[in-house]
């Protein structure tokens, strides 16, 4: 639910009334949540363990939180038009894992989570 995508869903269709950016609980269990296998879980728990380590020491988690975001946009099947949309940064954060938009299109669940920068 802590992703870039996510948040762009509960702002743009999501919103329910009162304060400006206060999501309702009701609104938030309607989110499509993609199911993954257990063995697919694993490389979102290492990135999770990996940023909440460095956190801890004060770290910067920003390329390990945007590897997640792509992770994300593959779970959701999200094509680079789509995230160009969600995502304003979103050719400067493939660039930064040395991706092209056809890299993106090709590139599978699990190869995003073997990336190592």
């Amino acid at each position: 639910l802590n992703s870039k995508f996510v948040f762009f869903s509960l702002n743009t269709f999501y919103m329910g009334g009162g304060i400006k950016g206060e999501f309702k609980t009701n609104n938030i269990v309607k989110i499509p949540i993609p199911k993954i296998p257990k063995e697919n879980q694993k490389p979102f728990e290492i990135l999770v363990d990996q940023i909440l380590q460095k956190k801890e020491q004060d770290e910067d988690t920003t390329t390990l939180e945007n590897q997640i975001d792509l992770m994300v946009y593959k779970l959701y099947d999200l094509t680079y038009e789509e995230l160009k949309i969600v995502d304003a940064e979103f050719d400067k954060v493939l660039a930064e894992f040395g991706l092209s938009k056809e890299d993106y299109e090709k590139i599978s669940l699990e190869e995003l989570g073997g990336i190592k920068i």
